[in-house]
């Protein structure tokens, strides 16, 4: 054996492949070790055997036909196997599929045909399995009702259409097969070009996702969630993209829903003027709104994450954590209440009382707890304020129920009895009692006169509450009238001019509003200085009230002296000054109070003075 034999041997011995020859009776010449291993048959067993040996009944015709095209023509277009199945025959008789290709050579004056063949065993076990998936994956995808899958090809063409498309889309597959995709986009989107952005987006991505509205069938529109992919061949050629689409408006609409919720929410929070605080079952702060940094004077990243604990003085810390273990062990809610009152601690360490709220809300598995709190420092003080006054109040009632009571009883009688022997003593010794005893006498008339004078307007003051008459409907313009007949003498001495405007009707006692007007107008024209008094009386309706006025030009208040004038005996002259008892605008408060309202005033040293009071709107007497 030659050299180059030997190396053709040892290539034939090492193939993967089967290589046979047969001589023109179809008997083997060769068998390599290839051939061996896959029919599992040695080669001086199968040399000399027909090639039928090898070859299952039914494809034994079909291999003498080609071996015989093949021997006249020398030409075989194709692998025999490869068109359609062949199979082989192993030693044992097991069949096993194969493809095979036959070549023709001479050797010693005779044809000799070499059949090269391959197992395809695995492969075509591998592509049954791929068949029974592509079923299997078809099979599923047409029973998905949740989500529209179909396949589109290049030019994005619909190829393929599931029952989830038809639901959702509202097309069945015979009348959307063929057609473009871009019929699923809105018509001003389409018009833009948008589907073909987004197939280029996925043939060069890989993918495109997008989320925006879709049309169906019937031309209502749907938000949808889609994924378009696209699909190459092994080579990396695009081969088409298959696209998933999801109805998600149910979604969308709750998410929006929920978005606008906690807008609300959350602006409520923000905006409130109460402390928000929310805290876990461990007490750690959650939520620390603006007002809370308000009140507190800590910053958010100052306290949340952090105990509760720190917002409360020290003597608290060990009463507050009981509570939550005892409520998070037992559910005893003792922490829970509205407006219960605790102390809070500022950033700065000053403790201040705060009305607490607590509300508990489940979240998942874990609870948490709203705190709404408010400063009530102010209110506090305004109740101790408002306690101690109502105390006082009380004290200075009945002190001057009794003091009242002495001067309408026992006052009355020894002044009376002093004014009448001092008038009895002018009339029997007038002539015997001159010069300075004269000048005595009068002192004793005049100091009995302004007695008389203060007990009766202690008495007017005491009764305001006690005796005055029930509210009726009071004109006010007719209560005017009177009052300036009363003073029409003390007008025309001093010259005064008195303006009135038009003045309404109220619910109120007419006899102390015209008490009222009268003292108020007394003192205008009293305190009215060098010039001539010149008065205005007006009304104006506010939202719920009237607020009058009594303006004059006289010689005004100083700022500092403000709410000193309302109170009993105050007085800002001397009675060698101006006369008077010091109780008159005493018993204006107390009169416009009766009625429900305010009095207050204006004024500027030397330009004049404008008091103001206001009368609540009724409709009925109470």
């Amino acid at each position: 054996m030659s050299v180059s034999e030997e190396r053709l041997m040892a290539i034939i011995g090492s193939a993967t492949d089967a290589i046979i020859t047969i001589d023109e009776a179809q008997k083997i010449t060769l068998f390599n070790s290839a051939a061996e291993r896959m029919f599992r048959c040695p080669a001086n067993e199968a040399v000399g055997q027909p090639i039928e040996r090898f070859i299952p009944q039914r494809f034994r015709g079909i291999h003498s036909e080609h071996i015989r095209v093949f021997a006249e023509t020398g030409v075989t277009t194709r692998a025999m196997g490869a068109q359609r199945p062949l199979a082989a025959l192993r030693a044992d008789g097991m069949e096993f599929p194969v493809e095979a290709t036959i070549s023709q050579g001479t050797a010693g004056g005779e044809k000799l045909f070499t059949v090269i063949i391959r197992d395809i065993s695995e492969r075509r076990g591998a592509e049954e399995a791929l068949r029974k998936s592509e079923e299997s994956f078809r099979l599923l995808v047409d029973g998905v009702q949740e989500y529209a899958i179909l396949m589109l090809d290049r030019d994005g063409r619909v190829a393929s259409w599931n029952a989830g498309a038809e639901r959702i889309k509202g097309y069945k597959a015979e009348e959307i097969i063929g057609k473009n995709f871009s019929i699923f986009y809105p018509p001003d989107e389409a018009a833009t070009g948008k589907p073909a952005v987004e197939l280029n987006e996925a043939a060069e991505t890989g993918r495109c996702e997008d989320e925006a509205w879709r049309v169906r069938k019937d031309g209502t529109r749907f938000w949808a969630s889609v994924l378009i992919t696209a699909l190459r061949d092994e080579a990396g050629e695009l081969r088409g993209f298959s696209k998933v689409t999801r109805d998600i408006s149910a979604r969308r609409e709750a998410e929006q829903a929920l978005r606008e919720s906690e807008g609300r929410l959350r602006a409520i929070v923000e905006t409130a003027v109460d402390a928000i605080i929310t805290i876990d079952e461990d007490g750690a702060v959650s939520t620390f709104n603006p007002a809370a940094m308000r009140l507190f004077g800590y910053a958010p990243e100052e306290v949340i994450g952090k105990n509760v604990n720190l917002l409360m003085p020290a003597p608290y810390h060990a009463e507050h954590d009981g509570y939550l273990r005892n409520y998070m062990t037992s559910g005893v809610k003792k922490i829970i209440g509205i407006g219960r009152e605790v102390t809070g601690r500022r950033k700065d360490g000053t403790p201040f009382p705060m009305e607490l709220a607590v509300s508990e809300t489940l979240l998942g598995n874990r609870r948490i707890f709203t705190g709404i709190v408010r400063d009530i420092s102010e209110r506090k003080r305004a109740e101790q304020d408002l306690a101690r006054q109502a105390e006082e109040l009380a004290r200075s009632n009945v002190e001057l129920e009794r003091f009242a009571y002495v001067a309408s009883h026992d006052l009355q009688e020894p002044i009376r009895t002093v004014q009448s022997f001092t008038q009895l003593l002018q009339r029997r010794c007038g002539e015997a009692i001159k010069g300075d005893g004269e000048e005595y006498m009068q002192f004793i008339v005049g100091g009995v006169q302004r007695m008389q004078t203060l007990i009766s307007d202690l008495l007017s003051y005491s009764r305001v509450n006690s005796q005055g008459a029930a509210f009726a409907r009071a004109d006010c313009k007719e209560i005017i009238s009177r009052v300036l007949g009363n003073l029409a003498a003390s007008i025309q001495s001093k010259g005064a001019e008195v303006a009135v405007e038009p003045l309404p009707v109220v619910m109120g006692d007419a006899t102390q509003l015209g008490q009222l007007f009268q003292n108020l107008l007394g003192n205008a024209l009293k305190f009215h200085g060098k010039r001539p008094p010149r008065l205005r009386v007006a009304a104006r309706e506010k939202a719920g009230e009237w607020v009058f006025s009594v303006q004059d030009n006289g010689i005004g208040i100083a700022r500092e002296y403000f709410e000193r004038i309302f109170i009993i005996f105050q007085r800002l002259h001397t009675i060698e000054e101006y006369g008077g008892t010091g109780i008159g605008l005493a018993i204006c408060k107390k009169i416009v109070e009766r009625h429900g309202g305010r009095i207050w005033l204006e004024s500027i040293v030397g330009e004049g003075t404008t008091f103001y009071f206001s009368i609540p709107k009724k409709e009925r007497p109470e």
